[in-house]
């Protein structure tokens, strides 16, 4: 399956999510995948961490989780080209 590229992971393009909305925290990823989190007032990056039970890599207790977005596409021309 072709592999699409992020900053931080790569990730294969048929678990792309299909919307960017908030779904319940019991639905989210725990195989250490980044996503976004929150917790009706925050907003964070954080992932799953199994050691020492489990627990989200954030200083608050999330209820919502979402994909993160795709990256833009590359600017056409060369870096620096004013195209």
């Amino acid at each position: 399956m072709p592999l699409r590229r992020s900053e931080t992971w790569f990730q294969r393009e048929d678990e792309m999510p299909v919307s960017s909305e908030w779904n319940p925290i019991e639905s989210a990823p725990k195989d250490g995948k980044l996503v976004i989190l929150s917790d009706g007032e925050s907003v964070k990056e954080g992932k799953w961490w199994d050691d020492y039970g489990g627990m989200w890599s954030t200083d608050f207790e999330p209820t919502h989780w979402q994909h993160k977005p795709s990256p833009p596409d590359p600017p056409k021309g060369g870096e620096g080209d004013a195209t």
